[in-house]
Order: C-alpha cells, then sequence, then structure tokens
C-alpha cells in the first residue's frame, strides 16, 4: 500500500494525516520515562552549557525572565530589559505573562527549569502523537534551542497538544506557522486569552512592542533570500499541514539559526525523512560551528549575512529537506483522485507547472551546492597559493546594530562588547577579536596578505 498521505490523491492510503492527533493509548509509561530522560538531559545541557562552556554568555530566555520580573515589580519591562540588553525586548508581552512562573527563580535555574519544561512537553507530544520523528529529539536544532532558552519545542507541542495551541502568541512569528500547521479553536481562543489579558495587565504594550522590533537588522524573511523563492513550492500541498507550516515559515520574518529549523520537524512523514533531516540538521550544525568562533552566531555577525556563506548552506541543508519530505511523494506521481476526468488542457497545465516547479527545487540547491564548493575550493587555493591569512575590519553595519545606536550608557557597551579600542588593535595585529562577555565581535573576517 502506498504511504502517500495527501488528500484527495488516487494513492491516499490508510494512514492518519500529518498533524492529526492520534489515539495510542500503548506505552505509555515508556512515553513518560523517555520524555522525562530528555527533560533531564536538557536541564544538564543547560547547566553546563552555561556553567562551563560558555559561562558569559546570555541567553534568549533572559529577556523574558528579567521582562517578567520587571512586570511582577509595576516597572515598565521594555524599558527595564534594555537596561540589560544591547538591543530591545522583541517578545510581546504575552510571553512575558507565559515567562511569570520561571521568575521566582535565580536566572541559573529559571534557564534549567525552562529547558526541562519545554523539552519534556516536546519530546512527550512526539512520542505520543508524532512517534516516527523521534530522530529529531536527538538534532542539533531541538539541542541548540533548548540550550539558548528558545520557544521552538514548545510551539512543537503546541501544534499537538490542544490545551497548549495559545503559545503561539509567545512567538507570532513561528507560531503563526505552527497555527497554519493546525488551526484549532482551543490555540484560538488561548492566544486571544492571553493577548487580552496582557492588554489588562498594561494597556500601552502592543504600541512598545512594536517600537521594539523595529530596531531588528538580524531577521530575515526567508522566501527572500537568494534562492529561498522554491520554498512557496510548498503551498502546492497546502491541503498538508507540514505544507502550510513550511510555506508560512518561509514568508514570516526570523532569525537564520538552527533552532528556528526545529518546528519543521511537523513537515515529516515517515522515519526515513526524519532521519534524513536530522542528518542533515546535524551536518548544517557541524558546517556553521566550525566555521565561525566556538561562540554562537551572534547579532552583529547576522547584520554582515551578505558576507557569511551562511544563507545557502542554511537553505541547502536545512530548509530543502523539509520541503523534499512535503513533496514526497512527487505531484507528478501522485495526481489528484479525478485528475482522469480533467480536461486535456488542464492535464497538461499540472503536469508541465508541476515539472518545472520540481526542476527549480533541485536545481537551486545543487547550484549553491557547486558554488560553495567552488567557492571553499578557491578560497584554500588562494591561502596557500599567496600565503593570505585573515585580516579584520570594523564592521559598517555593526555601527547601526550596535550598543550606541540603541542608546545604552558606555558602561553598559564595555559590559557588552568589550573595549572597541582594544578590538581596533586586534583587527591590525591580524587577530580574531572575541568579546570577553562572547557577544561577539565588532569586526569581521576578510582574506588579506601578509
Amino acid at each position: 500500500m502506498s504511504n502517500c498521505q495527501l488528500p484527495g490523491c488516487r494513492c491516499l492510503g490508510n494512514r492518519p494525516q500529518v498533524g492529526a492527533r492520534v489515539s495510542i493509548d500503548d506505552g505509555f509509561p515508556r512515553r513518560v520515562l523517555l520524555a522525562l530522560g530528555v527533560a533531564s538531559a536538557a536541564g544538564l545541557l543547560v547547566w553546563y552549557y552555561y556553567q562551563w562552556y560558555a559561562p558569559g554568555l546570555w541567553s534568549d530566555f533572559d529577556q523574558v525572565w528579567l521582562g517578567s520580573r520587571a512586570l511582577l515589580a509595576g516597572e515598565d519591562p521594555y524599558a527595564e530589559v534594555a537596561t540589560h540588553f544591547p538591543w530591545p525586548l522583541y517578545y510581546p508581552l504575552p510571553t512575558l505573562l507565559v515567562g511569570v512562573p520561571f521568575a521566582a527563580w535565580s536566572l541559573p535555574s529559571a534557564r534549567i527549569v525552562f529547558a526541562i519544561v519545554t523539552a519534556g512537553l516536546a519530546s512527550w507530544a512526539i512520542l505520543r502523537y508524532f512517534r516516527h520523528a523521534w530522530p529529531l529529539l536527538l538534532s542539533a536544532p531541538f539541542a541548540y534551542a533548548v540550550a539558548r532558552g528558545q520557544w521552538s519545542p514548545a510551539l512543537v507541542a503546541a501544534v499537538m497538544i490542544p490545551w497548549l495551541g495559545g503559545l503561539a502568541v509567545v512567538k507570532p512569528s513561528i507560531g503563526l506557522a505552527t497555527f497554519a500547521a493546525r488551526p484549532a479553536r482551543q490555540a484560538m481562543v488561548g492566544g486571544a486569552l492571553l493577548v487580552l489579558l496582557s492588554f489588562l495587565v498594561r494597556p500601552t504594550w502592543a504600541r512598545e512592542w512594536l517600537h521594539a522590533i523595529q530596531v531588528s537588522p538580524h531577521l530575515v524573511q526567508p522566501v527572500l533570500a537568494p534562492g529561498g523563492l522554491i520554498l512557496l513550492a510548498a503551498l502546492g500541498r497546502w491541503r498538508e499541514p507540514g505544507g502550510r507550516l513550511l510555506a508560512v515559515l518561509a514568508c514570516v520574518p526570523q532569525t537564520p539559526s538552527i533552532y528556528e529549523l526545529f518546528p519543521m520537524a511537523l513537515a515529516t512523514k515517515t522515519l526515513r525523512q526524519a532521519l534524513i533531516m536530522g542528518l542533515s540538521w546535524n551536518v548544517l550544525y557541524l558546517v556553521t560551528h566550525a566555521a565561525h568562533a566556538p561562540p554562537p552566531l551572534t547579532m552583529l555577525e547576522l547584520t554582515e549575512r551578505p558576507n557569511l556563506v551562511y544563507w545557502p548552506v542554511y537553505l541547502v541543508l536545512g530548509y530543502v529537506p523539509a520541503l523534499l519530505a512535503v513533496l514526497s511523494p512527487s505531484p507528478l506521481a501522485c495526481r489528484p483522485h479525478d485528475f482522469a476526468m480533467w480536461p486535456m488542457w488542464r492535464q497538461r497545465v499540472y503536469r508541465i507547472g508541476w515539472s518545472a516547479v520540481l526542476s527549480l527545487v533541485c536545481l537551486v540547491p545543487l547550484l549553491w551546492a557547486f558554488l560553495i564548493w567552488r567557492g571553499a575550493g578557491s578560497h584554500g587555493r588562494r591561502g596557500r597559493d599567496s600565503g593570505s591569512i585573515l585580516r579584520c575590519e570594523i564592521n559598517p553595519a555593526a555601527v547601526q546594530a550596535s550598543p550606541e545606536h540603541l542608546g545604552l550608557e558606555p558602561d553598559q557597551r564595555a559590559r557588552w562588547w568589550g573595549d572597541v579600542d582594544r578590538l581596533r588593535r586586534r583587527c591590525a595585529s591580524g587577530e580574531a577579536p572575541i568579546a570577553p562577555s562572547g557577544t561577539g565581535p565588532l569586526c569581521i573576517a576578510l582574506p588579506g596578505r601578509r
């Protein structure tokens, strides 16, 4: 029997639709134990990450923790967070309301508890309703999302657990994509209640939030990036939750970081697709990790994305596997059930249209892979032939996204970015500048000669 799950397809099998809740009562104790194991591992990972690996590094959850504490103290969370971070509070007030239960702990403890809760919910939901996607719990996007205090695991759980559906409003960009995958009444009611409660707590929060997100040079829309237009091919499967998820995710602004990939776990249909996607994502993490300094990609690096060979690799290894999963089986082989009754001209348009789309879907990644390979090879040859070294220049885009532009005090600028003069001297000497706090450099690396 065919494994095709495309609604209206003539080779539709008896398997449940992707994203639909499946009633499976067997193995409950095992699922609970596995979820508890994943949650415990997530807590240990966060403890190690900030205690030993990057003790001076911030977490994305830190903004939520600071904002929730400011809210409980009756202060303006958007003004309070800006005094501790070199960029504004990007989260809406409903996020801070959800973060209030974590505000009772100290910041290190709150990070660990948040990781345990979100990782536990995501792992239980996947093992309960989406069992074939279990390999993605071992993928780099899941681990990195947990380590960096991201909401992606919780949003994935909210797709499959109806009473968590309201969490889509805590990160509206990614939440819109997960809601599109499975629009549920519970999600609409829960999100509306959170938004209404936010206005009751602070009526002016929407204006303050919209003002804060105006300073967001690090965000990109994948569909507008070079080659990203092929992701709209997912609209051909708009009846599938995975197709809607990927199409919306390609259009919303987001940080081009690996943790934003985890929601695309919901686009997989089989264990084989999950294994391929997990392997591709792990290779993507290794490539980006090898191409950058040990600290994670920072806002300043992301503002220089034209100078980073990052988006092409991100597209080929991150998005394309999800797109292929959405388009599998091929629309040319798995046609609508009434295809034979269509007029000949309509059948011809269908075949020609999908042939062109699938050709582009295959051609663009292959072209990017070839250009990346040629670029890496030519750079290596230049380095061996001319004895080039990496030199650094002051990043011009960093001035616009710097603490000076955001109006922070001098002591706060020094605490976050380090001594700029010292960084300039290190640039002139050819050293790779890394800020002591681990937040990243004010420089970009360019090929130079000795």
